[in-house]
């Protein structure tokens, strides 16, 4: 064993005193680079991790928290100007746990803990008081659960209920939180109604949430509704102006090129809505709406003496009948009822400023060098593009919308139109084409390398075949001087004996089936291959 490792130090002494000196310098650099970082993953690896036990913690129950690991000999870290103890991740929970039996840290929020201790002499008053505090507390800790909050306090106002109802008030709450994290508006309005749903009468309008800058995060549109309106509005008109501005500037830099062009536009709304009614009679439209036909028939009866009076004769009469006719019959006028209902929103006038940069051109100065000269925008070339952004936003010219197009030079043009290419542009340039042909050399060379192996390899183990073959023959090992190429004692080229007449006929039996056996495996090998299936399959 100490002779081998002290041949492979020679070889390796010997191939490091072979080296140029830059590429000992690199072959150092290297081992060393290697070494380190081997370090410093066996440290990494070694270094425990840490975690936080507690944050944010007063100086108080700080010294306390670390006196007790200290006592108990638990590695730990402070943070934070000692308002944060860390701790390997192993002993986080046991550590914490602990600690909790030891009612460390003390300054924490007050829950319905405060009502495990009874007091017969307490007052309705410090009943109702501690009952807030708990709550409260309660609702701090459940802020707190959150990953973006690191501390929150929770003050709850709960009015005393009143006789009668219109002199009762309503209660409210208002938090203050220690952000790690911004917080979206859905997590907001989520703690706005977690707080609304733990306190009994408590609408969501009246909670309000405060960061620790004393940004207001509750949405104040809840509690006035023209306030609200005018956040929408607000976000209509942004949204009207971004997309025309995006509309004008994505076109500008397809036909300009990026950062060749700023646009800013912007936008009146007309948030006014209103409706009209109106009706119109056409008279010589009209049309039959009903018709009455009222029909009257009267009878009457007159009688006269046929004689005398005193004659005492009986008397005839005569019998009168009279019909009458009555149509009443009503007419409607054509009457047309409209609604215009004009709806908020609309826009009233557009006004746009559009920069556009200029060209620029290579020209060659009196050496011969190229540099960039700035040309403006011909009139033509203006035209065209003012008359595209016009396009692009809809203007009209009867609302008044107004476009202003500009062409100013954005910077200075650069003196030298093709600029000296260092490392980084060379390599961003061509790193590409040298990566790709550096890939395709190393395959083929890989290929080459591994067709090489091949065939040193099929030439060995031809050679060990003749070798095993000529063994066999009369004469053994002495028949391998007359292999082909085989020089004798005088000098002269030796000629392979004739084989096949001095094999025993076994062996040119042999020889000649298996000839037989590759030939028909050449010429049908579908055949070949599923017998050689076949007498896999028997064997096992």
């Amino acid at each position: 064993m100490a002779g081998m490792f002290g041949s492979f130090g020679d070889r390796l002494g010997t191939v490091f005193a072979n080296l140029s000196i830059g590429q000992k310098i690199v072959l150092i650099a290297v081992v060393a680079g290697g070494l380190l970082g081997l370090y410093g993953i066996v440290y990494w690896a070694g270094t425990p991790d840490y975690v936080p036990l507690f944050s944010n913690l007063p100086a108080e129950d700080a010294g306390k928290v670390v006196d007790w690991l200290d006592e108990n000999g638990i590695e730990y870290r402070l943070e934070q100007g000692g308002s944060r103890v860390l701790v390997s991740r192993d002993s986080q929970y046991e550590a914490r746990i602990q600690l909790a039996q030891e009612g460390l840290p003390s300054k924490r929020s007050t829950g319905f803990e405060i009502f495990d201790q009874t007091n017969l002499g307490m007052s309705e008053f410090v009943q109702k008081l501690n009952f807030r505090r708990a709550l409260e507390g309660e609702l701090s800790r459940t802020i707190e659960s959150l990953d973006e909050i690191d501390q929150a306090r929770v003050h709850i106002v709960l009015p005393e209920q009143a006789l009668f109802r219109e002199k009762e008030k309503e209660p409210t709450a208002s938090v203050a939180m220690k952000l790690r994290s911004g917080l979206s508006q859905p997590q907001v309005q989520g703690i706005t109604h977690l707080l609304a749903s733990a306190v009994e009468g408590l609408e969501p309008n009246r909670v309000t949430i405060i960061d620790a800058r004393g940004n207001i995060l509750s949405n104040m549109s809840d509690r006035d509704p023209l306030m609200a309106l005018s956040t929408t509005q607000l976000q209509l008109k942004q949204t009207v102006e971004q997309n025309l501005t995006e509309k004008v500037q994505s076109m500008l830099n397809q036909l300009l090129g990026h950062d060749k062009s700023i646009v800013r536009v912007s936008t009146d709304l007309d948030f006014t809505r209103s409706e009209t009614m109106s009706e119109l009679f056409d008279p010589e439209l009209t049309a039959v709406r009903s018709e009455e036909l009222n029909e009257t028939t009267r009878t009457s009866e007159k009688q006269e003496a046929a004689g005398g009076a005193d004659s005492g004769q009986s008397q005839a009469g005569t019998t009168d009948q009279a019909n009458e006719s009555n149509s009443v019959t009503n007419y409607e006028v054509s009457k047309t009822i409209s609604t215009t209902t004009s709806q908020s929103g609309g826009i009233k006038r557009i006004t746009a400023s559009v920069i556009i940069d200029g060209a620029y051109e290579q020209v060659e100065d009196a050496d011969g060098n190229a540099t960039m000269e700035y040309r403006d925008r011909t009139p033509r070339e203006m035209q065209m593009i003012t008359e595209a952004v016009r396009g692009a936003l809809g203007v009209n010219e009867d609302r008044g919308d107004e476009v202003s197009v500009i062409n100013i030079a954005f910077q200075a043009p650069p003196s030298n139109l093709i600029p000296e290419d260092t490392i980084w542009t060379w390599l961003q340039r061509f790193g590409p084409d040298i990566l790709r042909n550096l890939l395709l050399a190393a395959a083929v060379l890989g290929g080459l390398f591994y067709v090489r192996n091949l065939l040193s390899k099929s030439s060995q183990a031809a050679r060990e075949v003749w070798e095993r073959r000529i063994a066999a023959l009369p004469g053994g090992k002495q028949s391998l001087a007359a292999l082909p190429g085989a020089i004798g004692e005088g000098g002269e080229m030796l000629a392979l004996p004739d084989i096949d007449s001095e094999l025993p006929s076994e062996v040119i039996e042999a020889n000649q089936l298996q000839q037989q056996i590759v030939d028909f495996a050449g010429e049908r090998p579908e055949v070949a291959a599923r017998l050689l299936k076949t007498w896999l399959v028997d064997e096992y």
